[in-house]
């Protein structure tokens, strides 16, 4: 009888015709805006699915551990959002073609913000347009003021305002972080190829060319890795063999780097579907609240910086990915102990540039430090292993690497005598999506 009632439930839960009939407590028009409500196809479906995960969360059992809700997951992932998706054509929000680039951000941020745009500016010919986005209900006047400062290209939008994009907060909740709110401007700026940019993430190159290379023109994406990997000694769960998230998206473990989400491209027509898997991961707090909707311990990751990986291979999806360098201070100094001995001591991230792996295109530092042409920043590794060991350290200062050490321009941006990598990740077998468990690897370019 357990067995007949149990596909009975899996039989109403997923083989009915989805309705915008009221399911449970809500209804679309409580994730629509009460004033404006949006009449986008796409917006509107966005709303349907709020209502049917929460109705069908409704129905099912607490669980103890994120790997017990997998399986109901998957099958909301592969019969009611991928199967029930509009196609990208048949939204209004976006402009067929344009290309532009994206910042979140508070009242807190607004020097980051501006030294941002300045960098821009000065180094982005020709200009794109940059939409900062917010998410109060209405643009603060503070952010207002510093889009008029950049009002020949510069737009500032909210996520919540209701004579934008007519949804209610509702449907794009927010943790106390803020870290879902990337992908949310991602997803609903008017541009079809889109940078997005954390507001400690500077530009020191020309940003037209992030669309323009060959890496990006075979993917329709640029990821950037964070400095951690499998091999870690600290950091980098998320990439480690026994960790639950290779078991969700179904791909056996092969050593990797966690993902960096402070600088995203996207053609957002290309990776449709992909897309808006990585939004589902954000809008129901499946892996980065820490209180989930049935009430497994949480978060399953931190923030939203594996969330685009964790998309891509659940597609089975190639996506490229760039190394991220350390860079900061390399010293020479006495010591009683060791005699003349040297340290380096990291200050900042860098990104490469995807048309050359010995130019940084990013710099990406603690938000206390405002400009990229740091001179502190003289040096760079690429591994922070000590000689004879097998794990990353996760010291900031260290006097084993020297060997590593390779020397950075920080007025150009130049990696001097050594290079990071970019890597292409590729499914390899088993790569139908229908397949539960696929195998991948990544090429060195």
């Amino acid at each position: 009888m357990i067995v007949i009632f149990c596909m009975l439930l899996y039989w109403y839960m997923f083989s009915r015709k989805p309705s915008l009939m009221m399911h449970g407590d809500s209804t679309t028009a409580d994730f629509l805006s009460a004033t404006n409500p949006s009449e986008d196809v796409y917006i509107r479906w966005l709303a349907e699915q709020s209502v049917i995960y929460h109705h069908q969360i409704t129905l099912l059992p607490r669980v103890r551990d994120f790997k017990d809700h997998i399986s109901f997951e998957r099958s909301f992932i592969e019969r009611q959002l991928l199967a029930t998706l509009p196609a990208f054509d048949e939204t209004r929000i976006y402009k067929s073609g344009l290309r532009g680039v994206v910042l979140t951000m508070n009242v807190l941020h607004l020097d980051l913000a501006r030294n941002i745009l300045k960098h821009i500016k000065r180094s982005t010919q020709p200009l794109l347009p940059v939409e900062i986005w917010t998410a109060e209900g209405k643009v603060p006047q503070e952010i207002r003021s510093l889009c008029m400062e950049f009002r020949v290209f510069v737009t500032c939008r909210d996520l919540f305002d209701e004579n934008s994009l007519g949804i209610s907060s509702k449907m794009l909740p927010l943790s106390s972080r803020f870290y879902e709110a990337c992908i949310y401007a991602i997803v609903f700026s008017s541009f079809e190829e889109v940078i997005a940019l954390d507001i400690d993430a500077v530009p020191i190159g020309d940003l037209n060319m992030m669309f323009d290379n060959s890496m990006y023109k075979s993917t329709g994406q640029i990821f950037y890795s964070d400095f951690w990997n499998s091999n870690s000694s600290e950091f980098g769960e998320t990439v480690r063999p026994n960790h639950v998230t290779w078991k969700f998206v179904g791909v056996n473990f092969y050593s990797s780097f966690e993902g960096e989400s402070g600088i995203v491209v996207m053609n957002k027509h290309r990776n449709w579907r992909a897309l808006n898997l990585a939004l589902h991961l954000c809008r129901f707090g499946q892996l980065m609240m820490e209180d989930p909707p049935r009430g497994y311990r949480g978060p399953i990751v931190w923030g939203d910086k594996e969330i685009w990986r964790l998309a891509w291979m659940y597609m089975r999806k190639r996506f490229w990915m760039g190394q991220a360098v350390k860079l900061g201070t390399f010293e020479s100094y006495k010591s009683f102990f060791f005699g003349k001995t040297s340290s380096f001591c990291w200050v900042s991230f860098g990104h490469l540039s995807p048309k050359s792996s010995r130019q940084i295109q990013f710099l990406h530092q603690p938000k206390s430090l405002q400009l990229p042409f740091l001179s502190q920043l003289t040096h760079g590794v690429t591994s922070f292993k000590c000689p004879g060991d097998d794990k990353e350290s996760s010291s900031r200062c260290s006097t084993c690497i020297s060997p590593n050490v390779f020397e950075y321009d920080y007025m150009s941006g130049s990696l001097n005598g050594n290079s990071g990598t970019w890597q292409l990740h590729t499914c390899k077998h088993g790569c139908d999506t229908d397949t539960l468990i696929a195998t991948y690897e990544y090429t060195k370019h």
